[in-house]
């Protein structure tokens, strides 16, 4: 027996984990996904990838930089748009700054980047006022 659910919302689509959670939601249901990530061509394979779970889920796909808050602010603003009357039932945080690096190479910036991508406690503030 199958059962319907809402909306979910991956902060931080990708080939790995984000868009097989995406799936594995939409599979089970999930009448509703939101992908957010800062590569748009990865948002649209992402979104292809969760429509073949074949259950006629509607995927959003929303671009985001989570290292800048007013880039963050803008995509949540399109995220409640896109949920319309919908309401949002499950949220995955799974942002990550990929890349190489040796620790002492790190310029401040780049480090206060990594930092601000990874800090949820904004994010989740931001989320609560949807």
């Amino acid at each position: 027996m199958s059962s319907t659910h809402n909306a979910l919302l991956i902060f931080g689509s990708g080939p790995g984990i984000g868009r097989n959670v995406a799936k594995l939601f939409a599979e089970r249901g999930f009448r509703k996904v939101l992908l957010m990530s800062r590569n748009e061509q990865r948002l649209a394979q992402d979104a292809d990838f969760v429509h073949s779970a074949g259950a006629g889920v509607d995927v959003r796909e929303i671009t985001v930089d989570a290292a800048d808050t007013d880039s963050v602010r803008q995509a949540l603003e399109k995220a409640n748009e896109a949920l319309g009357e919908t309401p949002l039932e499950a949220v995955l945080l799974n942002t990550a700054r990929l890349g190489p690096s040796k620790f002492f190479d790190f310029s401040v910036e780049e480090f206060e980047a990594d930092l601000r991508v990874r800090e949820i406690d904004w994010l989740l503030a931001m989320l609560r006022s949807l």
